[in-house]
């Protein structure tokens, strides 16, 4: 499997002409008002939170993006390319922030079936609301390993 590296990235015409053409083409699936005017204003004032790239050799082929909240993080969007899916991508990106945070929330829609993707990745489905689930991974330490069975 190539070595998949994340990269946070300030926006630029690269990345943002990437983004637009991704949320477009899902929009059916992610977002109920979605035009190429919107998604450049809501970039531009950071809707979407910190946006990091997904690259493969250079080539950009997805994207993901964060909020900080009291509690962890918040996934905004994670998309990777359609020919670049199945691979371990999107697990790699996740394993990358679970060793980062000890909790993490998203909302998928109800229509997307990246639903079963992130309950394969440990998270659960908390409830469901105006078209969407939301979503929890916690981090889980057992401190019985700390203690000595005598």
């Amino acid at each position: 499997m190539p070595e998949i590296i994340p990269q946070i990235y300030p926006i630029n015409s690269k990345i943002t002409d990437f983004i637009i053409e991704i949320l477009l083409k899902y929009s059916d699936i992610t977002e109920k008002d979605t035009s190429k005017q919107k998604i450049i204003t809501d970039l531009e004032n950071h809707k979407y939170g910190e946006i990091f790239t997904i690259e493969d050799c250079e080539e950009i082929i997805g994207f993901f993006s964060l909020h900080h909240t009291d509690y962890g993080i918040f996934i905004h969007k994670l998309f990777i390319n359609e020919e670049k899916q199945k691979l371990g991508t999107g697990t790699i990106v996740l394993n990358f922030l679970k060793e980062s945070f000890s909790e993490i929330r998203l909302r998928v829609n109800t229509k997307n079936t990246a639903k079963l993707f992130y309950e394969k990745n440990g998270f659960i489905s908390d409830h469901e609301n105006e078209g969407y689930f939301t979503m929890i991974w916690k981090k889980i330490i057992n401190i019985w390993k700390y203690f000595s069975h005598s």
